[in-house]
């Protein structure tokens, strides 16, 4: 109902405009010299009585000013006088919008209706928009869309189909209201707009309840590869759900020739290495031309395939270029990865590293009056599971983690270093009562969990 309103409203307002090209020279000056004042329509209507270099097309304007600002009941007795002096019905279409602005239906209609007699325009839009919103409202859909149904015969536009189209949805006559959300998918005139995307989800929504899968993804594959709206992301469900991530990839991958940035580049490799194409990605990250944020996306997509040697070549590369103490912590994490010899003597200097990255990290955030976040959250938990694991120092460990779980207290990953911290000092009793805090189907999916958790469940002390 409320879009029906706000689209009667528009065309109210462009009605009024278009009334203005009648306005002569006199009159413009008069309208200069009546905005100075700023007066009330009342002294307008007194002063047009005195004066008849007044014009009605002044009084229209003021009229359509009016009702810009919300000022409907002075409007509609402008609207009321004019039709008084001319018993032009155009004035009685004024009044019916007027009222419908003003929420007031039941005037709008009576007014809808003795235009529609008067001026026997029965497939006038506006007065027609009226006449069905009353229907709708008196859940009279049927009725309210054969109104519409003669409304587009005469004229069909955005407005009345999509309102059309939600009436047969409300009438379960889904082909029909496919014919009229297609056809608005199809205009040119919603590209890249939010209608696009809401219009879509009706069409799909349909397709989906029609059992016609194939259908539904034409629409999205289009979307996808040619809109540039980034929701896009919230069909990668459907891709899944439907195993058609190849679909998704062929899209992307159009969509990125056609706008490539990051955005769109973020989106493309995380779906290549979802399928396990890893080396594609690598590929297109290479070849693609987005400077300092394709070599970070880079970096990840080594790391993810486990090559850290190349991944730690991008983060050095990174941390020279920027100075950022990020990629210096990267580049450690990296390192660590490398490492055959884990002793506590190799680790030292990858600790010392890791030590000095949360304290620049930290000074910067108390500089900025800022919390930490989850990307410091990272490195400490890093640093405190390296402290634990591996019997340097498990109670400094310990601090560390708590301050990493502060910030994501659910992780599972913190919550599994700060349990085997508490089993590295012997506090069986916190050991199993953290460990327990991680979902069973969690612990049995992740090796390393699993091994923490039986060891900690034999933790005697």
């Amino acid at each position: 109902m409320k879009n029906l309103l706000i689209i009667v409203i528009f065309l109210s307002l462009l009605d009024s405009i278009k009334a203005l090209d009648s306005i002569t020279i006199a009159d413009s000056k008069t309208i200069k010299n009546a905005t100075k004042t700023n007066k009330n329509i009342k002294n307008i209507e007194s002063k047009s009585k005195s004066n008849d270099t007044l014009s009605d097309d002044l009084l229209m304007l003021n009229a359509a000013d009016l009702s810009l600002k919300g000022e409907y009941e002075s409007a509609i007795e402008i609207y009321e006088n004019l039709y008084k002096k001319t018993k032009e019905p155009h004035f009685l279409k004024q009044i019916a919008i007027a009222y419908a602005q003003s929420n007031n239906l039941e005037s709008a209609l009576n007014y809808a209706k003795k235009y529609q007699d008067l001026s026997k325009e029965k497939d006038d839009v506006e007065t027609n928009l009226i006449v069905a919103e009353s229907l709708i409202r008196k859940g009279e859909f049927e009725a309210a869309s054969k109104i519409l149904e003669r409304v587009n015969k005469a004229g069909a536009t955005l407005q009345t189909r999509y309102i059309l189209a939600n009436l047969y949805l409300q009438l379960n006559k889904f082909d029909l209201a496919l014919i009229e959300l297609i056809a608005i998918y199809d205009d040119d005139n919603i590209y890249a707009t939010p209608l696009k995307m809401e219009v879509l989800n009706q069409i799909i929504t349909i397709y989906f309840v029609q059992n016609r899968e194939a259908d539904a993804f034409k629409y999205i594959n289009d979307f996808v590869a040619n809109e540039p709206s980034l929701e896009i992301e919230k069909f990668i469900p459907l891709y899944v759900k439907y195993n058609r991530l190849s679909d998704l990839k062929t899209a992307l991958r159009t969509r990125f020739e056609a706008s490539p940035n990051i955005e769109n580049l973020r989106i493309l490799v995380a779906t290549l290495l979802e399928l396990k194409e890893s080396n594609l990605a690598v590929q297109i990250l290479k070849t693609s031309d987005l400077g300092e944020d394709s070599t970070i996306l880079l970096m990840h997509v080594f790391a993810n395939m486990n090559d850290f040697k190349e991944a730690k070549i991008l983060a050095d590369k990174l941390y020279k270029d920027t100075q950022d103490v990020e990629y210096l912590g990267l580049s450690a994490v990296y390192n660590f990865e490398l490492m055959q010899d884990k002793s506590k003597e190799n680790l030292s200097h990858t600790i010392d590293t890791l030590k000095y990255v949360i304290t620049q990290k930290t000074q910067k955030l108390k500089a900025e009056n800022k919390n930490l976040s989850e990307a410091e959250a990272f490195y400490y938990n890093f640093l405190g599971y390296l402290l634990i694991d591996y019997d340097i120092d498990a109670k400094a460990g310990l601090d560390y983690v708590s301050k990493a779980l502060a910030v994501s207290p659910h992780s599972i990953e913190y919550l599994d270093s700060l349990a085997w911290g508490f089993y590295k000092i012997k506090d069986c009793q916190k050991a199993k009562e953290t460990i327990e805090l991680i979902p069973q189907q969690q612990i049995e999916r992740t090796e390393e969990i699993l091994k923490h958790y039986e060891k900690i469940n034999t933790c005697k002390g």
